[in-house]
């Protein structure tokens, strides 16, 4: 047995450890988990388009490099359609993503297959398999179920160990019935125990918003919160990650609507008035959302857009704005302004 002198190892110069995508997935082996139908696989699909051509997501740098995806839950069609949808209108380079709707068993070749992948691919940045469930061998009753999960992710660990590869493996969580997310995820903890960093989706079915837990043995634990809509995921304000219906039905006609006022939004809700202006103000004091001379819009257009109808006045018919010089950040110069407006009170 071979070691290494303690003053030996803190002189080493390693290099830092390489995020896929920055606060959520890394180098070495990571698990993306959720229960069915919740949007995993267009959140790889997402990763591995934005690692393609070297885009963003969630608003974070993805590495950019070669990709393997193996898509062993969908069909043509439906792999073009989520395609489709996480590029948005851009191009996809040649020979930067490659999806496989058919992969060998752990322990059956599936190894060789990665390997020789990895081999011909110097820049690959990604290799995702969705979902792990079809690639797992046949189970031996005879052995332990948490020995054989083991046994399992070091096969594919031992590949990836060291390259600045990342490994995603996509699986299944059960309902959450617990605090602890991790006791979520589908089989033993020889899953998550022998993963680098898993990543679980919690998002109600039938509502547009959730939050990615992320957690490892290397990364800061981190909640993020997102939105899904439809076939893609992104940002969302923190405070609606966990908010109620209501909020996140009030935060949406704003979204879509803005300059809109809160008798509008209660109309349009069939909500009680008051009960709105309430839901409002929280969305003001958190950040999502800021008062204008037209009526409450999101943040997000106030940094997307000049300042146009932006004004410290609190009267719903002033009709007075301002403008900005040019060159000057949008939402730095709002919050300097007007910071009463954009985080105090509605």
């Amino acid at each position: 047995m071979t070691g290494i002198d303690a003053a030996d190892l803190l002189a080493l110069d390693l290099p830092p450890l390489r995020a896929l995508v920055p606060g959520m997935l890394f180098q070495g082996t990571n698990i993306i988990a959720s229960p069915p139908k919740i949007g995993k696989s267009c959140l790889v699909y997402q990763t591995a388009v934005e690692s393609a051509i070297g885009g963003e997501l969630l608003g974070r740098s993805v590495a950019p490099g070669a990709v393997l995806y193996f898509a062993l839950e969908d069909g043509r069609r439906r792999g073009q359609e989520r395609l489709r949808a996480a590029l948005a209108g851009r191009t996809m380079p040649v020979g930067r993503l490659e999806i496989r709707w058919e992969a060998r068993n752990i322990g059956e070749g599936l190894e060789d297959d990665l390997a020789a992948w990895l081999d011909e691919h110097a820049d690959a940045s990604m290799v995702a398999i969705d979902t792990l469930g079809k690639v797992r061998p046949r189970s031996e009753g005879h052995r332990n179920a948490y020995e054989v999960d083991v046994a399992l992710m070091a096969r594919l660990q031992d590949l990836f160990r060291d390259r600045t590869t990342a490994l995603v493996i996509v699986h299944h969580a059960r309902k959450e019935a617990t605090d602890d997310f991790l006791a979520s995820v589908s089989g033993t903890y020889g899953i998550t125990g022998s993963a680098d960093t898993i990543v679980v989706i919690r998002r109600k079915r039938l509502e547009a918003f959730g939050t990615l837990l992320v957690t490892g043995r290397d990364v800061a634990d981190a909640e993020i919160p997102v939105r899904f809509d439809g076939l893609t995921w992104r940002e969302a304000p923190g405070v609606l990650s966990a908010a109620s219906v209501q909020r996140a039905e009030v935060f949406r006609v704003i979204e879509a609507d803005g300059p809109i006022w809160p008798k509008a939004i209660a109309d349009r809700l069939e909500l009680e008035r008051t009960s709105v202006q309430h839901i409002v103000e929280r969305l003001v004091k958190s950040g999502a959302v800021a008062r204008t001379t037209a009526g409450y819009v999101t943040a997000e257009a106030i940094r997307s857009s000049p300042l146009h109808h932006l004004s410290h006045s609190q009267s719903d018919d002033s009709d007075r704005g301002v403008l900005p010089r040019e060159g000057v950040d949008l939402r730095a110069y709002a919050e300097s302004l007007f910071g009463d407006v954009l985080g105090g009170e509605a």
